[in-house]
């Protein structure tokens, strides 16, 4: 049997398809076969069994992405990559969602190939992770303007300044990152560089990617520019933050709007989640999903904290409905408090510059909790009970099911 990685390609245009084939003969790779979209590509899939699927894409691209979506349900143990004669950014968005790992642009540079076929050969051969040494905690929510942003890089400067211990935070989101923003500090390396650059650098070279805030947080910026992440594989970004731990005892994941291949990096990598939700409804709605996901792909309970920022100053619910529509024992409150916008404003987190005003007292405790009491982060008090009226109807409203384990 060859020892060589195999590789089935799915492309309607045998043309197309016949050019990959001679570059990945050329590269190395064993083509076991080639294939039409659909049924046709699944079959020969699942006979096969390739650690490599390449799947062509053209406009409109809704059956390439069917096929993506298939192949990746039908081989977990593969790698799933897609192929266009025209990349840009929306089709990144199509693939990621799709599930595929990794976007090419025909004809493909020998270097780029060289590189996915080390990646995947990696995955494939992958030792047991050595346990983390330090402490990650992903920042997640399912919209925008909630706030993740202002919570991930205030708790980076309060565990900073509460513990002395080295803080790394690293900008996850793949649209337009604003953590470097909010600490008013300028970095040449960006997340998606440092990732994609791992296998060449040693442990000094990483932390000299990085930009050092008065806080003492190390700060890993997002790509000012979105093409930056088009050629980075979660992989890639799950092994950043491994990279991560290993140097610092805290490393906070701030993490884009959307539940997105990245996103789950950020969440498979985590020892502790918070996801952060505003009193909206439409935001507590996409919250009550994210959860109902969370559950479903059994993501521990205990290490998920649901963190209620007050965007607005009144919204006419308050945390104990929210935590009744989410069926949830307890909510860490972050109130209302301008000093978070003006920190937003100024480049400095208000937990430094106004230490005493509420929210920064908050996301201070929370520091805290994670350094004192990290077994039991879920676990701050029980809430009281909402008024029947309000529980009703803010639930109500949600029009979403219910169905959601209790925190521990």
């Amino acid at each position: 049997m060859s020892d060589r990685l195999s590789a089935v390609i799915v492309d309607g245009r045998r043309a197309r398809s016949d050019q990959l084939a001679a570059m990945l003969g050329a590269a190395g790779l064993e083509v076991a076969g080639q294939a039409c979209h659909g049924i046709a590509a699944l079959s020969l899939a699942q006979d096969v069994r390739p650690r490599l699927a390449f799947v062509g894409l053209e406009r409109p691209a809704a059956r390439g992405l069917q096929t993506i979506n298939a192949l990746v349900t039908a081989l977990p143990e593969a790698t799933v990559v897609a192929y266009s004669d025209s990349v840009d950014t929306q089709m990144f968005q199509q693939v990621t969602r799709a599930g595929a790992a990794f976007l090419l642009e025909m004809p493909v540079e020998e270097a780029e190939l060289a590189r996915l076929i080390s990646a995947a050969s990696r995955r494939r051969a992958r030792p047991a992770a050595a346990p983390q040494l330090g402490k990650v905690v992903a920042v997640v929510g399912q919209k925008g303007g909630i706030g993740k942003t202002a919570v991930s890089t205030n708790l980076a400067a309060a565990l900073a300044r509460e513990t002395a211990a080295p803080v790394l935070i690293i900008d996850f989101d793949t649209s337009f990152g604003d953590v470097a923003l909010a600490f008013n500090v300028h970095g040449e390396t960006t997340a998606a560089r440092t990732a994609r650059g791992l296998p060449s650098m040693d442990r000094e070279a990483f932390k000299e990617a990085l930009v050092e805030h008065d806080s003492g947080v190390f700060v890993l910026p997002a790509p000012a520019h979105v093409d930056e992440w088009l050629h980075v594989l979660p992989e890639e970004m799950a092994s950043l933050v491994e990279v991560g731990s290993s140097l610092f005892d805290y490393v906070i994941l701030d993490t884009p709007g959307a539940l997105t291949d990245t996103v789950e990096a950020a969440v498979g990598s985590a020892d502790h989640l918070l996801v952060v939700t505003s009193l909206e409804l439409t935001s507590v709605k996409n919250t009550s999903l994210l959860l109902a996901a969370l559950g479903q792909q059994h993501y521990p309970a205990e290490q998920i904290l649901v963190v209620a920022n007050h965007t607005q100053p009144h919204m006419g619910q308050e945390s104990v409905d929210l935590a009744s529509a989410l069926e949830r024992d307890s909510i860490w409150d972050v109130p209302f408090d301008m000093a978070i916008r003006k920190g937003s404003q100024d480049g400095r987190p208000p937990v430094l510059s106004h230490p005493s005003a509420p929210a920064s007292r908050s996301l201070r405790a929370l520091a805290r909790r994670l350094v004192d009491e990290p077994g039991c982060l879920d676990r701050r008090s029980r809430v009281r009970q909402p008024r029947p009226r309000a529980r009703t109807l803010f639930r109500a409203r949600l029009h979403v099911p219910f169905t959601l384990r209790r925190a521990s």
